[in-house]
């Protein structure tokens, strides 16, 4: 199949949305499909002013070579910038993601491909709840990351949506052999908008400072400048294989999301053997359960959003008990071992090649 993914923006810096795009574009041009990408820069051009088509084309040509330097695709993916819709080719697919982009999509012409959206958050940061509600009711096949998202947008939607919670490359994100796991060590994504819960990570982590002087804290983020802990290194911007060696390096991940479409990083971490310790935001269940101690069963702990004492309380208890830390960390590898990209992104092709059948059929 001519698979193309319509993408708001040319991807120059690490995000979980865009990597799992990249993912399942990589498998499926493994799996023998032609695949392309089109970074849709119109959406830069009119917040920098830019009207030249000249100037447009030396950027476009520039966004094609250059990006994403994060992401170095394995086989053969095409990258198109463009300015407008029009630019598309045909195709048998056509993939969206991100609310900016399902309106332009949907004007495509059917020779473009049946029309499917990628639904990974529920996306209302630049949009009003009722521009987001609409792209739910546009008549494309709606595939969502998790089962709240899917209650959501299926009573919206005039179709049931597919719901395929997201992989992790587990060539990357796995137990690596030589690198030695530091006691007393903390990992955490840094991000400003207030539904990362930084500012409750930050709280967490001095606390913990005071009762273990050696703690070792790595921060990963995308921004340039983050005003951290002086003990803190951060890590600006790096390859998923760094982020590999530093969840290796450490004993415990902390995710204080207050509201994540999926929470990516986390199973990432778990596919590490590095114990997780999250609040209970909807998105974190798609893949962690709470540890049970009468049962055994679990694979995180799990603590209410914004209660700081309970997180450092569960880091202590990591910590301090080397037998529950060998058990969560052991069933989390297993668990992040059955969310491989290859098995998501067969789920995926599956669902492609079913639609592609029916459009076919429905047009001869």
């Amino acid at each position: 199949m001519k698979i193309g993914f319509y993408l708001p923006s040319s991807a120059r810096v690490v995000t979980g949305g865009f990597k799992v795009l990249f993912e399942y574009a990589d498998y499926l041009a493994g799996e023998g499909h032609e695949i392309v990408l089109y970074y849709d820069l119109s959406f830069s051009f009119k917040n920098h002013n830019i009207n030249n088509i000249f100037l447009k084309k030396i950027y476009g040509k520039y966004c094609e070579k250059r990006h994403p330097q994060w992401y170095k695709f394995k086989n053969k993916v095409k990258k198109y910038a463009i300015y407008k819709n029009t630019q598309v080719k045909d195709g048998d697919i056509i993939i969206c993601s991100q609310a900016f982009t399902p309106k332009l999509v949907k004007e495509l012409s059917p020779s473009k491909g049946e029309k499917v959206y990628i639904i990974q958050d529920y996306e209302n940061w630049f949009v009003s709840d009722a521009e987001l509600l609409s792209t739910y009711k546009m008549g494309m096949t709606n595939i969502v990351v998790s089962t709240w998202l899917k209650q959501i947008v299926d009573k919206q939607a005039s179709m049931p949506s597919f719901c395929i919670p997201n992989g992790i490359n587990i060539n990357i994100f796995k137990p690596l052999p030589n690198v030695e796991r530091i006691r007393h060590s903390i990992c955490f994504h840094y991000r400003s908008e207030f539904y990362k819960g930084s500012d409750i990570a930050i709280k967490v982590i001095e606390i913990i400072k005071k009762r273990y002087d050696d703690l070792i804290v790595h921060v990963i983020g995308i921004q340039s400048e983050v005003e951290l802990p002086s003990y803190c290194v951060y890590h600006h911007n790096i390859t998923p294989s760094e982020i590999a060696r530093i969840n290796n390096s450490i004993q415990v991940f902390l995710c204080t999301s207050r509201d994540e479409g999926y929470g990516l990083p986390g199973l990432e971490a778990m596919a590490c053997g590095t114990a997780l310790v999250s609040t209970g935001y909807k998105g974190v269940f798609e893949y962690a359960i709470d540890y049970n101690e009468t049962t055994g069963e679990g694979n995180a702990l799990i603590c209410n959003i914004d209660d700081v004492d309970s997180l450092v309380n569960k880091i202590v208890t990591l910590f301090e008990n080397e037998s529950l830390y060998q058990k969560i960390t052991r069933n989390g590898i297993m668990q992040a071992g059955t969310m491989s990209i290859e098995h998501q992104g067969k789920m995926l092709e599956n669902i492609l090649l079913s639609i592609r059948k029916k459009g076919y059929e429905n047009n001869t």
